[in-house]
């Protein structure tokens, strides 16, 4: 039984008939389970933190498939780089090695610039990473892959997403209630 689009809340999960043939549109940000969203905050925030904190100085490669994140420089990828990394991830997802090892580089920089008990938050980006499974693939392994999807299994992504929200909701609380037990 498909779930009514005013029983699920927006659709994080959208049909787009015109573009390809079975193709969905899984959206990010306003899609990601809290987990995965927090992961993204402590992300940016311990990579600003320690450019910022640290006055590590910051350029943009000249060349393609270059880049550095270590205590004395940061050099990010050009333009090019990240386009190839971005068409690596829409076609692979994290099976991609240069978005897995981009990525991996990124989240161990990040660490440095985050206290002890903000690093946990980065603990989703670094299991996605080490199973090279995120939520687009998850969804792929619990309807299966084919080429076209019904309205019913548009429903079940979706609400394997909810279901992912929960979790993400029920992480943060744990977090939470951890961080309450150790303080003083």
């Amino acid at each position: 039984q498909a779930f009514p689009v005013e029983r699920t809340g927006y659709a994080d999960i959208r049909n787009r008939p015109n573009m390809g043939v079975g193709t969905f549109e899984v959206r990010i940000h306003d899609a990601a389970p809290l987990d995965i969203a927090l992961a993204q905050a402590a992300l940016a925030l311990g990579i600003n933190n320690r450019i910022i904190l640290q006055q590590i100085p910051v350029e943009i490669s000249p060349r393609e498939e270059v880049c550095v994140f270590d205590p004395k420089k940061v050099i990010l990828p050009n333009r090019e780089t990240l386009a190839y990394y971005t068409q690596l991830a829409v076609e692979q997802g994290l099976e991609a090695r240069p978005v897995r090892t981009y990525l991996t580089v990124l989240e161990n920089f990040a660490r440095g610039g985050l206290s002890e008990a903000e690093q946990q938050y980065l603990d989703p980006l670094a299991e996605m990473l080490d199973s090279r499974s995120n939520i687009a693939s998850q969804i792929l392994q619990h309807l299966g892959s084919k080429p076209e999807y019904s309205a019913e299994e548009a429903a079940k992504a979706n609400q394997f997403v909810w279901n992912r929200h929960l979790q993400g909701i029920q992480s943060l609380r744990e977090k939470l209630r951890t961080g309450m037990e150790k303080r003083p």
